[in-house]
């Protein structure tokens, strides 16, 4: 597109030359820029820098397949997959053959859920009785140790402040925001205000726990337990009850000490 002509379709050419006649002018970072403008493509399985979180470190993101499991519940090893993980800001993931992804819970042994602990060099995965012999790919967001933060202006990915990032399918604008959400609950719930005025529809909301005492993240809703009365996950909502928009995280055992970050995608009523 253009700023003569918004509609216009970015076409091939049009990025070829980004790439080869803008990038080596813009200089900080080049790699961050593309890929940010080159949005289609930033599900690959090598590293991409995707951005900046919100402690101002650049942000990577990550796709990869895991081979079949033998059983229910496997580890492995992080840096087979990632190098130098410092915080994981994300854990997406999917049995694509089976449409089941990664936080879903239905019944007693039914559980598909990923875990990482990055002072261990490892991630966990627990599938369910019946799924654990398909493969999955799962997407990690995270940051590096070996990594300072940077400044790229005003443009950053992940904010604590309101953004807006795109647009919705009715036309409307999308804005983000991250929540720190402070300790979760010990066994009880946890309501954390957004501050967000004129809430229409969530359209995406993702988050993490992290234990920064042995750098364990568990993503946001995370399930464990053989059965539901034995369920010992976080769940994670939100909701906008008398128009205050709050996020909602209940606990079944204690996870105080877990610290929590979320990120919301919404549309508003009006600007």
């Amino acid at each position: 597109m253009s700023v003569q002509n918004p509609n216009r379709v970015v076409t091939k050419q049009d990025l070829a030359d980004f790439y080869e006649d803008i990038l080596p002018y813009l200089g900080g970072m080049p790699e961050m820029l593309a890929n940010k403008f080159s949005k289609g493509d930033l599900y690959s399985t090598d590293e991409k820098m995707i951005g900046q979180w919100i402690d101002g470190k650049p942000l990577y993101q990550k796709t990869f397949s895991i081979p079949s499991q033998s059983s229910d519940s496997a580890n492995y090893t992080l840096s087979n997959y990632i190098q130098n993980a410092d915080v994981i800001t994300n854990i997406d993931g999917m049995l694509p053959s089976v449409g089941v992804e990664v936080g879903y819970y239905w019944s007693s042994n039914n559980l598909l859920t990923v875990q990482a602990v990055a002072s261990e060099n490892i991630f966990s995965v627990l599938a369910p009785t019946q799924k654990a012999n398909f493969p999955l790919v799962l997407t990690f967001k995270y940051t590096k140790s070996t990594d300072s933060a940077i400044s790229i202006g005003s443009d950053t990915d992940y904010s604590t402040t309101e953004k807006i990032v795109g647009t919705w399918i009715d036309g409307k604008p999308i804005y983000q925001k991250t929540v720190d959400c402070g300790a979760l609950p010990n066994n009880a719930s946890k309501a954390i205000p957004i501050n967000i005025t004129n809430l229409d529809i969530i359209v995406d909301m993702t988050g993490m726990a992290v234990s920064h005492s042995d750098m364990e993240f568990k993503p946001l809703t995370y399930v464990s337990g053989s059965s539901y009365d034995n369920y010992h996950g976080i769940s994670f909502s939100v909701d906008s009850l008398d128009n205050t928009p709050q996020i909602k995280i209940v606990t079944n055992v204690n996870r105080s000490n877990l610290y929590g970050y979320a990120t919301i995608r919404y549309t508003k009523t009006s600007s």
